[in-house]
């Protein structure tokens, strides 16, 4: 698709996973930490704060990266379709 990603980029107090500074996309790789309570509670807010401030956002668990690449690249595709910047 042409686009850049930037790997483990900080925007503000957060490091992202992936950013891609064409389409102000964050993708969010999540193991089993994010699993938690704890985890999970930080992430939720963490997104509210990134998507106020006009960022995209999708998140992958790392088992499906690593079992169904296929998918998760489909998945990956549309949403990327669907932003405008």
């Amino acid at each position: 698709m042409g686009l850049k990603f930037r790997r483990q980029f900080p925007i503000g107090i957060y490091i992202t996973d992936f950013y891609c500074p064409g389409k102000n996309l964050i993708i969010e790789i999540d193991g089993k930490i994010h699993d938690s309570k704890e985890q999970k509670t930080w992430d939720y807010d963490r997104e509210l704060n990134l998507k106020s401030e006009e960022f995209n956002i999708i998140r992958f668990k790392a088992k499906d990266i690593i079992n169904d690449i296929e998918s998760v690249l489909l998945k990956l595709v549309m949403y990327i379709n669907k932003i405008h910047v």
